[in-house]
């Protein structure tokens, strides 16, 4: 992970409001959402989008798990996917301040391309920018050590 995109990601939020209260490894949904956090965490992007991914066949509408997709998307420079995928979160769990907020920065940091008349760039575009050209590089979005 480089210095520009290493901030990037989303908030990732503790337990899962819709997971039951069994162990991990008797719950799959639960132990996907704990992988792909370490992974996070340890830096494995792709795979971390893989597990979340998972998460996300075994329970499409929970919003934690829609909001950390969309700080892995965020980290490999997906940002559109990112994007979406935060407006489903927030559609789903309206009242979270957190996904609200992490939704208000990447929509506001993807505006400031759209306004520049520039599409967002892709992570090999943030890391060749040294000179200052384009916009600041995405928000940052992704606090490992914040937990609920």
């Amino acid at each position: 992970m480089n210095s520009l995109t290493g901030s990037l990601g989303a908030v990732l939020i503790g337990a899962s409001a819709l997971s039951t209260s069994l162990p991990a490894a008797a719950n799959p949904f639960q132990q996907y959402d704990q992988d792909g956090r370490r992974l996070m965490a340890e830096g494995a992007t792709d795979q971390a989008v893989m597990s979340f991914e998972e998460a996300l066949r075994i329970n499409p509408f929970d919003p934690v798990a829609l909001n950390n997709l969309a700080a892995a998307k965020v980290e490999s420079g997906d940002f559109h996917s990112a994007l979406e995928l935060l407006k489903r979160a927030a559609r789903l769990a309206p009242q979270d301040t957190e996904i609200a907020a992490n939704l208000s920065r990447l929509r506001g940091w993807l505006n400031s391309y759209s306004e520049a008349g520039m599409a967002a760039p892709g992570p090999q575009d943030l890391a060749q920018n040294q000179s200052g050209s384009l916009p600041p590089p995405p928000p940052p979005l992704w606090e490992p050590v914040r937990r609920r």
